[in-house]
């Protein structure tokens, strides 16, 4: 008898699941030369391959982009980055383009001027084209972080350039259109070291300059808002993308808190309710920096030093700061040193460490949750339609199987950045209408799977908006 399930969406996922014991793998050990090496990005996830940057190796020694299975299998230096013709030391996270064939990103070094580029590549590592060279001075220059794209429009800031404290810029995916939104300085602080997120028609950031700012401002330049100013009992020198779940941003300062080794906050988007979630402390971890991802009320992240080897630590703990857990400490020669946070797919984290491995050039590496995990298996014999795809936020999805003898199965939804957006455990003849429309525009993941941990179906759906 076939089973049906409908369900309106607007998201996309990942891979399968059977039971596993908790477990640190190194997956990937970057090759230097050969494909890359030092590795200080957010892994993008599509489908199952990764896609991400390392700062130094390639052919001139300047960085990479490069691809690789979710398995670690496959890599590939899809991209050796040259210096002045087309940038040097590309940093922070890709970010995918709304039809999901193309990739973005920033070089803190190099172009024409050498102060850094805004690039775009085709995930299958075609068709690289520099769309901006950055000229410095009130130009902008040395862009540290990845983009934050909203429809056609991408995000990013400076480390410097602008009247002193750097720059926030919009450009559109064609390279056309570059504006210097905002000069940091005053409320919004100086020196931005974290990535944008983007929340309708608001951005949020952070600058670490002094103590660090927590800021908001409307993708047009205007209401800029200091939403907290840090003054190191509350932490300091914020540095890393801000996590935003509902009403509620969450994010690291590297240093300050009770011992001064850098603390977990959370504080709401009209800019009440600062909290300090953790405070680390050495033992436990020290200097929390990039992602947070979370899944329910558990937040993912690392440090990039402490632990048991000061080579940082991969932790969790609760969105109210409670059942602070540390989930491993990063070792030689396994990968040490993390880097700009970590990607979440069902309950299997990854990442990249800066350096260490079997080469010294940093590794990409999992760590499996008790409980569920990704095997190799593909999904259970079955026809999955998305329909209307790409759409402005409502999907149908449709599940049809002549052999599937399950009743009920989870639905979950994932953004590219690991962060589930949406769970549901339904039985397979009913009809969920579900209402994502709040969440921006962009490539999404889903996937449903079985009460015994089998995946019936998994894909891509497009937001387009």
């Amino acid at each position: 008898m076939k089973k049906l399930l409908t369900i309106a969406l607007f998201t996309l996922s990942s891979s399968v699941f059977t039971l596993c014991e908790a477990q640190y793998d190194t997956i990937t050990n970057f090759q230097g030369v050969a494909g890359g090496a030092n590795p200080i990005c957010h892994l993008v996830c599509m489908g199952k391959k990764f896609y991400g940057t390392a700062q130094y190796g390639g052919a001139s020694n300047l960085g990479t982009v490069f691809s690789v299975d979710t398995s670690g299998k496959g890599y590939k230096d899809m991209f050796d980055f040259a210096g002045a013709s087309n940038g040097s030391v590309p940093s922070g996270a890709l970010v995918v383009s709304v039809t999901g064939d193309s990739l973005f990103g920033v070089c803190n070094q190099g172009g024409t001027g050498g102060y850094g580029i805004v690039f775009s590549i085709d995930t299958n590592g075609t068709h690289f084209t520099v769309l901006h060279n950055f000229t410095g001075g009130a130009g902008g220059q040395y862009p540290d972080e990845g983009l934050v794209r909203s429809g056609s429009t991408l995000f990013g800031v400076t480390y410097s350039g602008g009247t002193g404290g750097g720059i926030l810029f919009s450009i559109h995916t064609n390279g056309n259109d570059f504006k210097n939104i905002l000069n940091f300085g005053g409320v919004s602080g100086s020196t931005p070291e974290g990535s944008l997120i983007a929340s309708g028609t608001q951005l949020f950031g952070t600058t670490s300059g002094g103590n660090g700012v927590i800021f908001s401002i409307d993708t047009n330049g205007t209401h800029l808002k200091s939403l907290h100013a840090f003054n190191g009992t509350s932490g300091s020198a914020p540095w890393g993308a801000l996590t935003l779940s509902k009403t509620t941003l969450y994010g690291t300062a590297t240093t300050g808190g009770a011992n001064s080794d850098g603390i977990i906050f959370s504080i709401d988007t009209t800019g009440t309710g600062f909290t300090d979630l953790f405070d680390f402390g050495g033992a436990n971890g020290k200097t929390p920096n990039g992602y947070l991802v979370l899944s329910g009320t558990t937040i993912y992240g690392m440090t990039n030093l402490g632990g048991a080897h000061n080579l940082g630590v991969l932790f969790s703990v609760t969105t109210g700061g409670t059942g602070y857990a540390d989930l491993h400490d990063f070792a030689n020669p396994t990968g040490g040193i993390p880097e700009d946070g970590v990607t979440l797919i069902g309950n299997v984290v990854f990442g990249v460490t800066y350096s260490y491995g079997t080469t010294g050039n940093g590794v990409i590496f999992r760590f499996k949750q008790p409980g569920l995990g990704i095997d190799e298996m593909g999904p259970l014999t079955s026809s999955v339609n998305v329909y209307p795809n790409p759409s402005n936020g409502a999907f149908t999805l449709r599940v049809e199987s002549e052999k599937l003898k399950v009743e009920s199965a989870s639905v979950e939804v994932y953004s590219m950045l690991g962060e589930k957006v949406y769970s549901q455990f339904s039985t397979l003849n009913s009809q969920l209408s579900i209402n994502l429309s709040s969440q921006p525009g962009g490539v999404y993941l889903y996937r449903v799977i079985a009460e015994d941990g089998s995946m019936i179906g998994e894909g891509k759906m497009i937001i387009q908006k």
